[in-house]
């Protein structure tokens, strides 16, 4: 998504390309409410305010008339706007002049039997309102349970009670239809390993696929630990989904000691980060949207990571409980420094230190690299020749470093200056 500041000037319209009824209003408020907050619901009814009734598209407004409206702040307006676009109840376009031109594009909720089969959605509730509400608000759609073993089904059929006469006329025009988009993740993922695993790709299809995709991404399960987990769900040359939900889920909390994960809205940026181009920015911008998985990847030229060192990522996220980009930031260092080899002792010692000192994020471990590693030892002139931090001496008994290597370390650690 580009970064775009919001002004009074800019004009905006509305598409109407769906409708709403009175159920979807109620998913809506009952379903989607707590995922986005009353700010995000309160713009998405005052876009459909500002269509007339029965019309396809808006005249052109400013926005000034939509904070009026919502009684919201620019800043409040474009969060809500994100939060509705993530949901999928939002598209958004936008032409640059001399002011931004908006088009809002409006789509309708999921039916209730759609959002409680997505996992993203699902799972967000789930983790908001905890198990008791949960299943309130789940029973609100709930269809009644009739025992209908005894009946016979007597209803008639279209062509039973009607036929159809054929004039073949032109129609040069399209009904509107009810127009959903299911939220979807930007970041993608590498069915490799689990497809090389499976007696045939036919397995495999694009629902399934999105489904493995999208558990991956809740449960911050990896690729090699999906493989197994897939395989298992296999029954009769089918994935069982059901299953696979079960045990994607049981497989968390048993490593989070029965814990739920929690899906947590971003921080929005503030605008002089968003409008930072440097070097150390971008670097921070991969650091922070690339999995460990995908960034080890990159660092291999596309070559698929080994079992050795995805069990070296999956010890770091889970057992050592350090952020994904503090991982990224760990892995470019260590390969740098270490001749591209991921070591597993060495990679163990730099993250210990880097856990204990509650390193959090990826800008935290590039200014704890330069402020730590970089340090030359100030003693007598006969020590002056090592050029290592402290920190090797210290942590890394056993590991040896080439003159080579060492210059190696002090260059990358300029890049974090």
């Amino acid at each position: 998504m580009d970064d775009i500041k919001i002004e009074p000037t800019d004009i905006y319209s509305i598409i109407n390309e769906t409708y709403l009824n009175d159920t979807d209003r109620s998913v809506i408020t009952i379903l989607y409410q707590p995922l986005i907050g009353s700010h995000a619901i309160s713009l998405y009814y005052s876009l459909w305010s500002d269509l007339n009734q029965g019309n396809i598209m808006s005249d052109e407004l400013s926005l000034k008339h939509l904070s009026q409206n919502t009684q919201l702040s620019y800043k409040e307006l474009d969060e809500a706007r994100t939060l509705l676009e993530a949901v999928g109840l939002l598209k958004t376009y936008i032409k640059k002049s001399d002011y931004n031109n908006y088009v809002f594009s409006l789509l309708s909720p999921l039916s209730p039997k759609e959002f409680f089969d997505n996992v993203l959605l699902n799972s967000k509730l789930y983790f908001d309102l905890g198990e008791q509400n949960y299943q309130k608000a789940k029973a609100i759609f709930a269809l009644p349970k009739i025992n209908l073993q005894k009946y016979k089904e007597i209803t008639s059929s279209f062509d039973d009670i009607f036929k159809i006469i054929h004039h073949y006329e032109n129609n040069n025009f399209l009904l509107k239809d009810k127009k959903i988009k299911t939220p979807s993740l930007k970041n993608e993922f590498d069915f490799t390993l689990i497809e090389e695993a499976l007696p045939t790709k036919k397995i495999l299809n694009d629902e399934n696929r999105e489904l493995i995709k999208n558990l991956s991404y809740v449960y911050n399960i990896s690729p090699l630990e999906l493989k197994t987990i897939v395989i298992d769900s296999i029954n009769l040359g089918k994935l069982n989904e059901a299953e696979l939900r079960k045990t994607c889920k049981n497989h968390y909390k048993f490593k989070s000691n029965n814990k739920n994960p929690e899906i947590i809205r971003k921080q929005m940026k503030q605008d002089t980060e968003l409008n930072e181009n440097s070097k150390r920015a971008q670097m921070i911008h991969i650091f922070e949207h690339t999995t460990p998985y995908e960034f080890l990847k990159a660092k291999y030229k596309g070559a698929v990571p080994t079992e050795r060192d995805l069990n070296l990522i999956e010890e770091l996220i889970i057992d050592q409980k350090l952020d994904p980009s503090v991982v990224n930031v760990l892995i470019d260092f260590a390969l740098k420094v270490n001749n591209n080899k991921l070591t597993k002792k060495y990679v163990e010692a730099i993250a210990s230190q880097w856990k204990i000192s509650n390193i959090s994020n990826a800008k935290e471990a590039m200014e704890f690299a330069e402020k730590n590693y970089k340090k030359k030892k100030t003693t007598s002139p006969r020590k002056t020749v090592s050029k290592t931090p402290e920190w090797f001496d210290k942590n890394l008994e056993k590991e040896t470093i080439s003159e080579e290597e060492k210059t190696e370390m002090e260059d990358l650690l300029k890049e974090f200056s």
